[in-house]
């Protein structure tokens, strides 16, 4: 039986990315627009957990899978990518459940936008609504340090959620292509991984040729088990795909990106449950 659609817009369909003959020696421009860069939102990459809402609107949607938040179509289990261009932030996001969903963002993961503001709040399980400062900068905050999401519980995870951001090429999927891997919380220590693994491959390798797999394997947590990131180096890019991460990386390079930040937020709220870490530390 065909689950109930909880979504009212259909996916988008993907044709062929293969251009026809009359096409291939077209040099013009690529498309007719007066829209920036500043009015596109980069589709987010998405590891399905048993609770995302996508499962329960789509057929082709199930835990495990990996998923395309813009066409709401499925990459499959595990994928390829190179990574053309990585940046850290902050958002502090409201409690799940909350309608204001982002309440400040620092998109250089220094200053907020907007800053020197109160809210308040209301956590899961705390019975009285407790309240969070934006100063200037995230250091003056402090919100990015453990027991600030709960004042009163020094073990409480942080306020605001720190993020990592991949722009990634897939070359099995040039038709979901640039797309964003987004990793916070319990994925941070994963993304520090990436990290490392981009910087010390990068002695022999560049970046914009490096081939890595998308994975995920099963974690436990406060509520239960949950699905987390995990990659691996999968070799060198072809020529072709080479050229495309390298492209991509010119076209971004002097300009800002972003994602979809609500998007995100069932995943990364402070008290999002299955998928938090529950406040793990080990970030």
């Amino acid at each position: 039986m065909a689950k109930a659609a909880a979504v009212k817009v259909a996916p988008i369909a993907v044709a062929s990315n293969d251009a026809p003959d009359y096409l291939k020696n077209y040099k013009g421009p690529k498309t007719n627009t007066t829209m920036e860069t500043d009015d596109l939102i980069i589709p987010r990459i998405k590891l399905l957990q048993g609770i995302s809402p996508e499962v329960a609107a789509y057929d082709s949607a199930k835990a495990g899978v990996f998923w395309h938040n813009v066409l709401n179509m499925p990459i499959g289990e595990d994928f390829r990518f190179i990574p053309v261009m990585s940046r850290k932030h902050y958002i502090l996001f409201a409690p799940r459940g909350d309608v204001r969903s982002v309440l400040a963002r620092a998109v250089d993961a220094k200053h907020w936008q907007p800053a020197d503001q109160t809210f308040e709040v209301k956590l899961k399980g705390v019975p009285k609504p407790v309240k969070w400062t934006v100063k200037k900068t995230v250091a003056e905050s402090r919100l990015a340090e453990f027991g600030t999401s709960n004042p009163d519980d020094p073990q409480s995870p942080p306020a605001a959620t720190l993020i990592y951001e991949f722009l990634a090429f897939l070359p099995d999927h040039p038709e979901f292509s640039p797309a964003i891997i987004s990793l916070a919380r319990s994925g941070i220590k994963r993304g520090k991984n990436l990290n490392s693994s981009i910087e010390l491959r990068a002695t022999r390798v560049p970046q914009f040729a490096q081939l890595y797999r998308a994975t995920h394997t099963e974690e436990k947590g406060a509520e239960g088990p949950y699905l987390v990131w995990q990659f691996s180096s999968d070799g060198v890019a072809t020529e072709p795909d080479f050229n495309s991460a390298v492209a991509l990386a010119e076209w971004f390079k002097a300009t800002s990106f972003r994602a979809a930040d609500e998007d995100l937020a069932d995943e990364a709220a402070p008290d999002a449950g299955a998928g938090d870490a529950g406040g793990s530390k080990e970030y």
